[in-house]
């Protein structure tokens, strides 16, 4: 039988969990939107919501070439990616590894985007791990190249 203690600490530890989740969201958030925003993206509002952020930022980097392949209108291509990770990932085992490819082009394209910002790979895989970090750090600064 579960303590009263036990209860507690659990439910703690889970109100603890959401509102750092939640910050990291709203600073990830208010990171990218800026960006966005110096850059006079009309939807820059996007930014808070979830898929139609990927989509603003595949429309900030617009395209790229990945392992040879190029990839152009990335504003369509890289939220189609993520809502099909949410589809596959019910398939067993084919299902995980569409997914991690799914989630490695994301991540590709989010590297893209902060390689516009910063010249130093290590700083922008960093950047592009901890992405909420990433965006809110690199908010107001100039692009270097597009």
């Amino acid at each position: 039988m579960l303590s009263v203690f036990t209860i507690l600490t659990a439910g703690i530890m889970g109100l603890l969990a959401i509102l750092i989740g939640i910050a990291v969201y709203v600073v990830g958030a208010y990171g990218l939107y800026s960006m966005a925003k110096n850059r006079g993206e009309e939807n820059s509002w996007m930014a808070w919501v979830p898929i139609a952020n990927i989509h603003l930022i595949g429309k900030m980097v617009g395209e790229m070439t990945l392992f040879g392949q190029h990839f152009g209108n990335l504003a369509l291509i890289a939220p189609a990616v993520s809502v099909g990770l949410i589809v596959v990932s019910f398939i067993p085992l084919i299902g995980g590894l569409l997914s991690l490819a799914g989630t490695i082009f994301v991540l590709c394209v989010i590297y893209s985007l902060i390689r516009q910002y910063r010249e130093d790979t290590g700083t922008c895989v960093v950047f592009t791990i901890f992405n909420f970090i990433g965006f809110f750090l690199l908010r107001n600064d100039p692009v270097i190249r597009s």
